[in-house]
C-alpha cells in the first residue's frame, strides 16, 4: 500500500507550525530555543562546545510529540531538507593547534521518549567527519557502515559561494548552497514478535548548478542504507517491545566535536503507510 503525507513543516522564517496537518498533531517544538534563529528560508540550529565545557553528548532537536503517542505497529517515513551545514574549530590559547569539530551529524529521529537522543531511540544520520560526508543506520547488526557518500569534507562548498562558470577561466557566478535531504524510514509492524524494527536511511546531496564538466564535484549523490535494531528493547527485556512511539523530530548533535557546529532546516515531512494506521 502506498505512504500518505500526514505532516508537513516549513521552517522560513523560524516557523514550527506545519502546513499540512490532517491528523491534527500539535506544531514543532525545540528543545533548546537559544540553539534555534529563525532565517527567512528556515531555521537555523547550532551546537557550541568549548575547550573547558563537558565531554558529554551535545544535541539540539526539533520534534513533534503525536498526542497519545503513535502505534509501534505503525510504518513510517521521516524526510528533512537541510543546507549550510558548516563546522568551525574551537579557539586555544596561542600555539595550540586547533581541534577539528568532526565528527557531528544532522539526525532524523524515531523515539519512545521525548528525549531523541535516548538509547532506546533510532536514528538515522548525516554525518560530517573527515575524510567526507557519511550516511549512518543504527544498530550494529549490519557490518556495512563506514563507506563515504562525499568527499572531501569541503564547508566552502556547502555555502552560498562564488564558483567558476563552466567553460571558463575568469567568469564566476553566485551558487547557492547544495540542498541535502535525509531520510529514515521505519517499520514497527509486528515488531512485538520479531523482537526487533527493521528500517533503511537515504541520504542525497543536490548541487544543480553542476550539470556539466569541467566542475568536480557530482551533480547529485545518493545513498542508502538498510538497518535491523533492537533499539527499543527496554533494559533488560527479551521479549517485549517499547509499546508507543512518543516523538519524531530532527536535530544536529555531536558525541565530541569540539567548536561551533550548524546548520539549516528548510522543511520536515511525516508519511506513513495506509496499511498500516499510525494510532
Amino acid at each position: 500500500m502506498p505512504f500518505e503525507n500526514v505532516y508537513r513543516v516549513n521552517f522560513a522564517n523560524g516557523n514550527l507550525q506545519p502546513d499540512w496537518n490532517p491528523i491534527g498533531w500539535p506544531r514543532m517544538k525545540v528543545t533548546d530555543p537559544a540553539t534555534a534563529a529563525a532565517d527567512p528560508e528556515g531555521l537555523k540550529l547550532s551546537l557550541v562546545r568549548r575547550p573547558t565545557g563537558p565531554a558529554d553528548p551535545l544535541s539540539t532537536d526539533v520534534y513533534v510529540a503525536p498526542r497519545g503517542g503513535l502505534s509501534l505497529d505503525a510504518r513510517l517515513l521521516l524526510r528533512v531538507g537541510f543546507d549550510l551545514p558548516n563546522a568551525v574549530p574551537a579557539r586555544f590559547p596561542r600555539g595550540v593547534e586547533p581541534i577539528p569539530p568532526e565528527p557531528w551529524a544532522v539526525t532524523l529521529w524515531v523515539s519512545p521518549t521525548t528525549q531523541l537522543a535516548s538509547t532506546t531511540s533510532l536514528n538515522v544520520t548525516c554525518q560530517f567527519r573527515t575524510p567526507g560526508i557519511r550516511l549512518n543506520t543504527p544498530g550494529s547488526l549490519q557490518k556495512d557502515q563506514g563507506a563515504t557518500s562525499d568527499a572531501p569534507l569541503d564547508y566552502l562548498s556547502y555555502q552560498r559561494h562564488q564558483a567558476r562558470a563552466p567553460g571558463s577561466n575568469d567568469y564566476y557566478i553566485e551558487v547557492g548552497p547544495p540542498v541535502f535531504t535525509l531520510e529514515h524510514s521505519f517499520c514497527g509492524w509486528n515488531a512485538r514478535t520479531n523482537g526487533h524494527t527493521p528500517g533503511m536511511g537515504a541520504l542525497e546531496i543536490l548541487r544543480p548548478w553542476l550539470e556539466h564538466p569541467p566542475w568536480s564535484r557530482n551533480p547529485k549523490v545518493k545513498d542508502h542504507r538498510v538497518y535491523s535494531s533492537t533499539a527499543m528493547l527496554p533494559p533488560g527485556a527479551t521479549t517485549s517491545i517499547q509499546d508507543k512511539i512518543r516523538a519524531l523530530g530532527v536535530s544536529i548533535a555531536t558525541i565530541n566535536g569540539m567548536g561551533r557546529m550548524s546548520a539549516r532546516l528548510r522543511t520536515f515531512e511525516i508519511w506513513v503507510n495506509v496499511s498500516a494506521p499510525p494510532v
